[in-house]
């Protein structure tokens, strides 16, 4: 008889990305700021206060389970007669690399009217949306980049319809308390930077 090799299984989950596009640009920023040893990837793109992403994508969280990505929204707000120029960029922008790399941004951009404040239309838009995707049940995990502890009631809440939440975020600005919630956690660190020679 033959040995046969049966490749291990994965179970396949439905998820979506959620990226607080304000606070990933205010926090790649931050890092650069507070760690002189730290370099910016090439392939990086950033906009301050508005955009910042991997351009080649970022290596998808690798837990026990197979994705079915749906969908990936970036929020973000620019000043007047910007919109469309972000919205364009992240058109571009691929969020995972490797067999997610197909996953392309769903961008929702507000227009800010005040240029030195960040909108809170932002973080509003993003709790309406995960709230509204998980009562629905369109997805089993919520992908979640942001080091805001204001998303903590949001994250218990879709814990205690039963799904799970992955969260992004660089090491500096990352609440503690937001961590502990997490189910597991994407270090945007590696992904953005690399250390000075």
């Amino acid at each position: 008889m033959k040995n046969i090799s049966v490749p291990e299984f994965k179970p396949c989950r439905r998820a979506m990305c959620f990226i607080d596009g304000e606070n990933i640009a205010i926090g790649y920023k931050r890092m650069l700021d507070n760690n002189p040893d730290l370099v910016s990837k090439d392939s990086v793109i950033y906009k301050k206060d508005v955009l910042a992403w991997n351009r080649i994508g970022i290596i998808p969280y690798s837990g026990q389970y197979e994705f079915d990505f749906i969908r990936s929204y970036y929020y973000t707000s620019t000043g007047s007669g910007q919109v469309e120029e972000i919205e364009n960029a992240l058109l571009d922008i691929s969020i995972f690399s490797g067999k997610y790399s197909h996953l392309y941004f769903h961008p929702v951009v507000f227009e800010k009217k005040n240029r030195n404040r960040n909108s809170k239309g932002v973080d509003i838009q993003i709790a309406i949306d995960i709230l509204s995707h998980t009562y629905k049940d369109n997805l089993d995990f919520v992908f979640l980049f942001t080091g805001d502890a204001d998303y903590i009631p949001i994250v218990e809440e879709v814990y205690s319809s039963g799904k799970r939440v992955i969260i992004g975020s660089f090491s500096d600005g990352f609440s503690p308390k937001l961590r502990k919630k997490a189910d597991g956690v994407i270090n945007l660190d590696y992904e953005f930077f690399t250390k000075s020679s």
